[in-house]
């Protein structure tokens, strides 16, 4: 089985429940309780905050539109002042219950069942009722009823309000809503109730609306029992008897207590209408004065501003101009270090260039007495050439002359071979016998 309840296949209308109730009053533990048992929300919820960690059930597309149509009636969430006279009909609430429109057919089209939770709808019902009427949506209302006091305590608590705006704020919230759904089906569901058994309150209080819901399965009995807890109730309020929560009180009482809240409502209704006329005029005269004092206030935050936003350009063009010095000055300190280095350096250099001038001096002596030996030499050596020339001529002369004698020598012993061979041609024929015999 799906999870959440989807269109019946037969006939009927689509029922949707509209949580009421004012800011801090349980609303969102209700809301969440819906869903656990299959009721859909939507698909835009507003994240979990640090002030409701398990949740505010709230879609996020309905705030908005809410948002946007009370801002432009001049009014906010936390405004305590009566809505315009004529708010329905300005073009504010046209373009809101355009946009609502569009949103809940997208999120709720399929849905047999749906629900939305927006403490901001106790105040804007009345632009609800002509968008689900063509819709074909049936609506019923489930008030969540938690003491004033409790609901100021809280508000105290996360905002810091004074009790008195938030006890004016409550009773605003409820009464609007009660005016609102008079022509439909409602029912009250205390905030104690809930904590005390959730499943018996919340069931109980869904189907007195003439809404029936599926029999909760153990899975969503225990998420349930573990997603409502009296630890989340941080204020507990005993009945006020102080003369200012007088109203209040008899509201809740009413409420909380009677057989039909409803109609014990109507005299209280009276009282708060009647004191209402007293102040209402006195409202809206602050809200125009607070309105010129906020644009006043507004208008000095602006020019001190733009003088914080100055002096702020200026601060940051001191604190770079001493970002700058400090660099400069950091350079500074480093070209001082390198002037020093390249000082000792110079001085290391000039040391070095004093010895080398002594030695190029020695040098330059010692090449002046070797250039000076040099040209000694040069000149022994060209007495030496010339002598080695005259006696190169002297050598090539005797060469000449022993050449010469050598080859009068080769002759002489051609002559004396050749003389040696007449001679021992004649020995040899005196020595001849025939010459001997005769």
């Amino acid at each position: 089985m799906d999870r959440f309840i989807k269109t019946q296949t037969v006939g009927g209308r689509q029922r949707a429940i509209l949580v009421l109730g004012m800011h801090r009053s349980g609303t969102s533990a209700v809301t969440g309780a819906l869903r656990l048992l299959g009721v859909e929300l939507g698909s835009e919820l507003m994240q979990p905050g640090p002030d409701n960690p398990k949740g505010f059930w709230e879609h996020a597309g309905v705030v908005a539109i809410h948002d946007r149509l009370l801002a432009s009636l001049g009014r906010s969430w936390n405004d305590p002042r009566p809505l315009p006279a004529d708010w329905l009909q300005s073009g504010a609430a046209k373009a809101a219950a355009k946009d609502l429109e569009v949103l809940l057919r997208a999120e709720f089209a399929d849905c047999a069942l749906w629900a939305v939770k927006d403490p901001r709808a106790c105040r804007l019902l009345p632009l609800w009722w002509p968008v689900l009427e063509r819709l074909g949506v049936e609506p019923a209302a489930l008030f969540v009823l938690r003491h004033p006091r409790e609901v100021a305590d809280s508000l105290v608590a996360r905002n810091d309000w004074p009790p008195g705006l938030s006890r004016l704020l409550w009773i605003e919230h409820l009464l609007d809503a009660q005016a609102a759904t008079e022509n439909m089906p409602r029912v009250v569901l205390p905030y104690e109730a809930l904590l005390e058994d959730a499943e018996a309150a919340l069931v109980g209080a869904v189907e007195s609306l003439g809404i029936p819901l599926p029999g909760p399965t153990p899975a969503q009995r225990a998420a349930l029992d573990q997603f409502i807890a009296k630890g989340d109730r941080h204020h507990v309020a005993a009945t006020e008897t102080a003369p200012e929560w007088q109203l209040a009180q008899g509201l809740f009482d009413a409420l909380d207590s009677t057989d039909d809240p409803w109609s014990a409502l109507l005299p209280l209704r009276e009282r708060f209408e009647q004191a209402e006329d007293v102040y209402a005029e006195a409202l809206d005269g602050f809200a125009q004065l607070e309105a010129r004092e906020r644009a006043g206030r507004l208008e000095g935050l602006k020019r001190l501003q733009e003088a914080d936003g100055e002096l702020r350009t200026r601060g940051e063009l001191i604190v770079s101009l001493n970002g700058q010095i400090e660099k400069l000055g950091e350079q500074l300190r480093s070209l001082q270090v390198d002037h020093a280095d390249r000082t000792a350096w110079a001085h290391g250099l000039d040391e070095q260039l004093s010895v080398l001038r002594d030695t190029h001096a020695r040098l330059q002596s010692e090449y002046d007495e070797r250039v000076g030996w040099a040209q000694s030499l040069d000149q022994e050596l060209s007495v030496l050439r010339d002598t080695h020339a005259r006696l190169q001529s002297e050598y090539d002369e005797r060469v000449g002359w022993a050449q010469s004698l050598d080859q009068e020598l080769s002759v002489l012993r051609d002559t004396h071979a050749r003389l040696q061979s007449e001679y021992d041609e004649r020995v040899g024929w005196a020595q001849s016998p025939s010459l001997i015999t005769t």
